[in-house]
């Protein structure tokens, strides 16, 4: 159905958004050491 594959999609951005905010803490720890 569409609610699932909107559901699925959300998931899916939100892992993403997760990763980079992962990489960006990352950045951020190595500049400061």
């Amino acid at each position: 159905t569409v609610i699932l594959r909107e559901m699925e999609t959300g998931i899916q951005e939100t892992i993403e958004m997760k990763d980079v905010a992962v990489t960006v803490k990352a950045k951020l720890k190595g500049k400061k050491q």
